[in-house]
């Protein structure tokens, strides 16, 4: 016979058998019974990163199926598994998939090479495809340094480094400038070091004083800033006057004042070499003393620097000079001068009795009797004097007891050899007659006071340089 329906694994199905029509058999019925599949269950596997470790799969199922999982487990690329139940457990297969994200490299933009001690500004947190974490070490801006940015938890990236290159700058080298003396050319300095780097320099170059000047590279040149000191050895310091006097005698043949020319240096750190004005060298002291008139140099070396200094100087020659009255007026003239002449090598000033200096050897108005006058060199070689007289007979006298001008006599008797004296009243009666070693008239006759008049004399005289006798005559006041 045969069965209908067809077989269903699928439901339970009651089949029918039919005999075939030659054999005397009823027909039978057989009812296969179909169970439900379960389906197992199983807890999501979390997406996991390329190359990360997957669990091994459960091999029973949260509802109690046991089986097992094809195929192998794969942990770099995503993977549907397939659980098969093991036989008996009226189960159905069931599919898993496990998620493998792949791996991203986290990008950065570079960072440009800095000089040490520039300021790097802080690194990214979040890279410029989105991966965002932390770097580590610390930012350092002395020395080059690889930097390591380790994502954050769950974004399968990975780690990322970052190099910052940092420049050690560069000393620009140059070679050392000699000492120099002050004054001296200092040559510009270099704008191109020995090793290649531009700059400039500041401030400007002094000749005068040590200075020390900075070298400044031009932008852009990770190098540092340099110094360079020019050393200015000062010259000798000293000052000798632009004139020396030489003092000699009147006659100009001996010399009694020599001057001391002193650098008021030490010959312990210091040479000298004084020479005259025909380049003769005189001396090799520290201080010279000239015993003739002229120019003289001094250069002076500084032992240890050798740097010189040269000062000059003039020695003038001068003497106290040699007088001689040359004029003098004639006795009993009014407003009477005396002149002088004073010969030597200096230059000369002139003094009656004391009184002020003056450049002219001619004094005016000179009062009667005895005078000196001096002469002195302005340059200070000495003083010269020279007594004189100017002669005369005074206009009146006043012998009235108060002791002033109480005698009448001639005045500049010490420039007189001789001299003698008659005073007449107006009558001509003779009332006096004195010489030189007289006191002179008091102004009595016989014994008597005589009044208050004009009065007469002759006088003869010889000066003391002339051998000539002259009389003069004249008259004068007696006053009471």
């Amino acid at each position: 016979g045969t069965w209908s329906p067809a077989l269903n694994n699928t439901t339970t199905t009651t089949y029918t058998f039919t005999p075939v029509a030659a054999v005397c058999a009823t027909s039978q019925t057989l009812t296969i019974i179909i169970n439900p599949a379960v389906q197992p269950t199983f807890n999501p596997i979390a997406p996991i990163c390329n190359g990360e470790t997957i669990n091994p799969l459960p091999t029973t199922s949260t509802n109690g199926i046991t089986g097992v999982w094809s195929p192998a487990l794969n942990n770099t690329e995503t993977t549907t598994y397939t659980f098969t139940p093991n036989p008996g457990q009226c189960a159905a297969t069931e599919n898993l998939t496990v998620i493998v994200n792949p791996i991203t490299s986290p990008t950065f933009d570079p960072i440009s090479p800095i000089c040490s001690g520039d300021t790097i500004s802080p690194l990214p947190n979040i890279s410029t495809n989105g991966i965002n974490g932390t770097w580590s070490p610390a930012i350092d801006n002395t020395m080059t340094t690889t930097y390591t940015f380790t994502p954050s938890t769950g974004q399968c990236a990975t780690i990322q480094v970052l190099t910052i290159v940092v420049n050690q700058p560069i000393i620009p080298i140059f070679d050392m400038v000699p000492a120099i003396c002050a004054g001296e050319t200092i040559l510009p300095l270099p704008t191109t070091s020995t090793n290649g780097i531009t700059g400039n320099w500041s401030p400007e170059l002094d000749n005068s004083t040590t200075t020390t000047y900075i070298f400044t590279p031009d932008v852009g040149d990770c190098v540092l800033t340099t110094s360079l000191t020019i050393t200015v050895d000062q010259l000798p310091s000293f000052d000798i006057d632009e004139t020396y006097l030489l003092c000699v005698n009147t006659n100009g043949t001996e010399v009694v004042q020599s001057p001391s020319i002193n650098t008021n240096l030490s010959i312990t750190d210091y040479s000298f070499v004084w020479m005259n004005d025909v380049g003769d060298v005189v001396s090799t002291n520290s201080s010279y003393e000239p015993m003739v008139s002229g120019g003289y140099s001094v250069i002076v070396t500084n032992l240890s620097t050798g740097c010189q200094n040269e000062d000059f100087t003039t020695v003038i020659e001068s003497s106290p000079p040699m007088l001689e009255v040359i004029m003098i007026t004639e006795p009993f003239t009014s407003n009477a001068a005396i002149e002088v002449s004073a010969l030597g090598v200096g230059i000369y000033e002139f003094s009656l009795d004391n009184g002020p200096w003056q450049d002219s050897p001619i004094f005016n108005n000179v009062t009667l009797g005895e005078h000196v006058v001096s002469a002195r060199d302005k340059n200070g070689c000495g003083v010269s004097s020279i007594e004189t007289c100017v002669i005369g007979l005074p206009k009146f006298f006043t012998p009235n007891g108060d002791n002033v001008n109480e005698t009448w006599q001639v005045k500049g008797s010490s420039c007189l050899e001789y001299a003698n004296i008659y005073i007449f009243d107006r009558y001509g009666k003779l009332l006096k007659q004195f010489d030189l070693n007289s006191s002179g008239w008091n102004g009595i006759f016989n014994g008597e006071n005589l009044p208050t008049s004009d009065y007469w004399y002759v006088i003869s005289l010889k000066e003391t340089d002339s051998d000539v006798l002259k009389e003069y005559k004249g008259h004068f006041t007696l006053k009471r």
